[in-house]
């Protein structure tokens, strides 16, 4: 699960962001009511979406597995982005070019991994 969010605040069209606003160590729901509560005047649309921090993102690689996924701390659990078993790539022999792909991109394009990835949209700081 996430611990941080940002905040993106639209004009009526759409195209134009008025505002942006960052939230740290929250549920999602509570970042979304503090967001809904700083939404600033003009404000026809707004959206919430994850918030990683650069140094709160890692590549493990050992033996067993690839895996990318937010360091949320200690007491939390890590949010994987991509993981593979290598089992997998007895299995299938493609996933070999799947991780090789993902361990370029996370260090040449943490975004666009995240991107493509399940997750979707985030905002990466």
């Amino acid at each position: 699960m996430f611990i941080n969010w940002h905040a993106r605040y639209y004009d009526g069209t759409g195209n134009e962001v008025l505002h942006t606003e960052n939230f740290y160590d929250r549920t999602e729901d509570e970042a979304e009511s503090e967001a809904i509560g700083l939404m600033p005047d003009g404000c026809e649309d707004w959206s919430l979406i994850p918030l990683i921090k650069k140094d709160s993102l890692k590549l493990s690689i050992d033996d067993e597995s690839v895996n990318v996924y937010v360091d949320n701390g200690d007491d939390k659990d890590p949010v994987h982005i991509v993981y593979w078993h290598l089992d997998e790539v007895i299995e299938d022999e493609t996933v070999a070019i799947a991780m090789c792909k993902a361990i370029d991109l996370f260090h040449t394009n943490p975004i666009e991994l995240i991107k493509i990835s399940t997750l979707g949209d985030v905002e990466l700081v």
